[in-house]
């Protein structure tokens, strides 16, 4: 597996590079705006014309930008950082959109292509008094998994709040706990997910597809990343700083803070 990123995002990634250990190799070089928005949506088109799901099942094989051969040319799966490249805006700059309705307007998607793939194209409108939970990874020996005591803490954290909770991981294997504040959505579809999302005041999680999947709904997001050494991210995700319209996507990579930091934003929404 081979990951393209620019001479400058190698720069800044730095030293969390030394955690993407399922990387095989890094192709550090550079890329200008219409060659990633070429190589995401060139791909996305191609499977949505075949009338495909946007599984990795179904995406196509190729020769990389290095010439060499691959069973899977991937997307970029950072459609916020795209959307800013293509449009020459500095990466820190405040997100004037969510990722789906970027995605939609590319893409030139007609209405019943939108609502084919919903799942990536939510749209935020009221908020109700309810945050969202995702807290299982897909390997339970994924580094980035907190193990069952931190996730049994993390729960203790967020059932101190006066909120409605809705868990909707993608996994099961972690059994949630047994409460009248939390509403088991673990199994449901991912368009039911999306209703939910749409209107949660926040999303908390670990840093992983679900918690993009929250971002793209435009759902404010709070997550830890992994164990760092006390190399803590603060209001970051990646390297650079997500602010939106709806709030700020925040990941850590200090546990305690992360705690801590949960405290802080239950209270918030307590009080409007």
């Amino acid at each position: 597996m081979t990951c393209w990123i620019t001479p400058d995002l190698h720069g800044n990634l730095q030293g969390l590079l030394k955690y993407l250990g399922f990387m095989d190799s890094f192709l550090i070089r550079e890329r200008t705006p219409q060659e990633t928005y070429g190589i995401n949506f060139e791909i996305i088109k191609k499977v949505l014309r075949e009338k495909k799901s946007l599984r990795l099942e179904n995406l196509p094989e190729g020769y990389g930008p290095d010439g060499k051969y691959y069973h899977k040319i991937i997307p970029n799966s950072e459609p916020w950082m795209t959307a800013k490249l293509l449009f020459g805006h500095s990466l820190e700059r405040h997100d004037l959109v969510n990722q789906g309705e970027f995605l939609a307007a590319m893409l030139d998607l007609t209405p019943d292509e939108v609502a084919q793939l919903s799942p990536l194209f939510g749209q935020r409108d009221y908020l109700e008094d309810y945050i969202s939970v995702g807290l299982c990874r897909p390997r339970r020996e994924d580094r980035k998994q907190p193990s069952p005591t931190k996730i049994s803490r993390i729960w203790e954290a967020i059932l101190k709040g006066n909120q409605r909770v809705f868990a909707l991981d993608f996994q099961d294997w972690y059994p949630i706990p047994a409460s009248e504040k939390v509403e088991d959505w673990r199994k449901r579809s991912w368009a039911d997910k999306v209703s939910i999302l749409n209107r949660a005041r926040l999303f908390i999680g670990i840093d992983g597809g679900l918690n993009h999947f929250a971002a793209a709904c435009g759902c404010p997001t709070f997550s830890f990343f992994v164990e760092s050494k006390g190399y803590d991210l603060g209001e970051k995700v990646g390297p650079y700083p997500r602010r939106t319209p709806f709030g700020v996507h925040t990941t850590f990579g200090d546990f305690d803070r992360f705690l801590k930091g949960i405290d802080q934003k239950l209270e918030e929404l307590s009080h409007g």
